[in-house]
């Protein structure tokens, strides 16, 4: 009984604890939040910044640093990872990896760094916002932060600020960037990049909730996305355009505008045709690097395979900035006095002289092949043309003074079409050529003359005679008549003595006899029927 009743106590109490913890579990996987999206991006003075999009807005994550290895750790509570990718190799000033390891209870960023430096953090909306290497340090892992006391803080460092940005479409399809100043008297710089234009306003401060990413596509230009950002000193302004476009910067008071417009197909043209690359644009920033990493770096920009020699060595400094990459190319391979061979997707780079001196000797194999090469004899019959006038084309002047004997059934030597070894003759009663030569000079011969040896346009005149006389209308066959029809008609007339006379006459057209014919003199008072 004793026994009963204590496995009875334990399994209440078990039930009491799985209750609690369905009741604790509950809201955790009700208020979990989601990182879906990581992305890096280098600021000036050394930094660089790590945006990470949540399903929600984030809490202030507890973190903290370590000097041997340098890295910088964030633990985001209540947090899973929907990321594919684990770790994210870095290519900037200081930092050389990021990792991101996601459990059903948290999830960890790890920043692996070169040295130790400091960091801030801000929450705009739903992303969360880590600057690496700013000089201010502003912790966002305390309990409590002031966001109207930071603004405040920002704002004082510039008196100029964007007071709002605005995106419009034009009525020829361009795209228009507006920015709001405070105060027109601000530095502006306007410069134009790979991805797109990138305007910077020095000494100007943007508000919080100016600092997002619009996202245009719908409208239907060039312009793609409008990136606003503040790094503490400037108010960075990127704008990604897609396609062909031209940009015109102007500003009006206090407003300050860019504006995007595509480029039609006959200023398309125009650009080609006043500037050769029309490759897709790239930038190169590299100093003494080996020309071998840079032809590599080329190939895998434009999906091309690299067959590069062994004698392609040294090394350059560039630093090139939204330039086509066939224009890089070219640059590189003229500093180095290297010369390159496209086929298909095959790009081959090697010295000039060494191309040039292995183009010649293909030229001379060729020409061994075709002086041992076995001739053959082909009948080509001439079809439209005249089979002698088709072959004075073919020979040239001197070959035809010196076989001008040789018309009268005589071979004549085409030496402009044919080899050295090859010979022809006209057979003027088939209209026929007979060619001898190798498999593929005959093969060109063949298909010279079926381009040639088409019909000519011709005129046709053609006269037709009429013939009219008096009698054509007799000639049609028509009888007009009407049959069992009486009509009647009444008129006046004046007879030969001058009076007016009346008549009421009805005529069967069936019999074509005059019925009833009447006359009757007017009143001459009133000048009316009598009746």
């Amino acid at each position: 009984m004793r026994a009963h009743s204590l496995l009875l106590c334990l399994s209440r109490k078990a039930g009491a604890l799985l209750a609690s913890f369905i009741l604790l579990a509950a809201p955790l996987s009700v208020l979990a939040n989601t990182l879906e999206d990581i992305r890096f991006s280098e600021l000036s003075a050394e930094r660089f910044e790590i945006k990470l999009s949540f399903s929600e807005a984030p809490e202030d994550p507890a973190g903290y640093t370590i000097e041997k290895p340098a890295r910088i750790v964030l633990d985001f509570a209540a947090t899973n990872s929907a990321l594919e990718q684990k770790k994210f190799p870095l290519s900037f000033e200081n930092a050389k990896s990021a990792v991101v390891l996601g459990t059903d209870e948290r999830t960890r960023l790890i920043v692996n760094l070169e040295s130790l430096t400091t960091y801030n953090a801000r929450v705009e909306g739903n992303v969360y916002i880590v600057e690496v290497g700013s000089k201010h340090v502003d912790s966002y892992l305390k309990e409590t932060v002031s966001l109207v006391g930071a603004a405040s803080k920002e704002q004082k460092r510039g008196d100029i600020s964007v007071t709002d940005i605005d995106f419009r479409r034009g009525e020829d399809g361009e795209g228009k960037i507006i920015i709001a100043l405070s105060d027109s008297n601000v530095g502006i710089d306007v410069d134009q990049t790979a991805e797109g234009v990138f305007v910077s306003f020095s000494n100007a401060f943007l508000p919080q909730e100016l600092r997002r990413r619009l996202d245009v596509i719908d409208f239907a230009t060039p312009v793609s996305f409008v990136d606003a950002s503040y790094d503490g000193d400037r108010v960075a302004l990127k704008v990604e355009v897609a396609g062909d476009y031209d940009y015109l910067a102007y500003q009006a008071d206090n407003e300050y505008v860019v504006s995007i417009k595509p480029l039609s197909f006959e200023e398309l043209e125009d650009k080609k045709a006043k500037f050769a690359f029309v490759g897709e644009k790239l930038s190169l920033n590299f100093q003494d690097i080996e020309v071998r990493s840079v032809l590599q770096l080329i190939a895998d920009f434009t999906e091309l395979n690299l067959v590069a020699s062994d004698t392609v060595s040294g090394r350059i400094t560039l630093r090139l900035d939204s330039v086509p990459w066939d224009q890089a190319l070219d640059l590189v391979l003229k500093t180095k006095g290297l010369d390159k061979r496209q086929i298909g997707n095959v790009l081959m780079v090697a010295p000039a002289a060494e191309i040039a001196e292995r183009e010649r000797q293909e030229l001379e194999t060729l020409k061994q092949l075709e002086e041992l090469a076995p001739l053959r004899t082909e009948y080509i019959r001439i079809r439209y043309a005249s089979a002698s006038e088709m072959f004075d084309l073919f020979s040239g002047s001197d070959q035809q003074d010196r076989n001008s004997g040789d018309r009268d059934g005589g071979s004549q030597s085409t030496g402009s079409v044919l080899s050295a070894r090859g010979s022809a003759v006209v057979d003027e009663r088939t209209n026929s050529i007979i060619v001898t030569d190798t498999d593929d000079r005959l093969i060109n011969f063949k298909k010279l003359v079926d381009q040639l040896d088409i019909p000519i346009r011709q005129v046709l005149i053609e006269a037709r005679i009429v013939i009219a006389n008096t009698s054509f209308e007799e000639e049609l066959g028509v009888r007009w008549s009407l049959l069992n029809r009486n009509v009647s008609q009444r008129g006046r007339f004046i007879d030969d003595n001058g009076n007016p006379q009346k008549f009421n006459q009805r005529t069967n057209y069936a019999s074509g006899a005059l019925d009833t014919l009447t006359t009757e003199n007017f009143d001459d008072e009133t000048g009316a029927w009598t009746p």
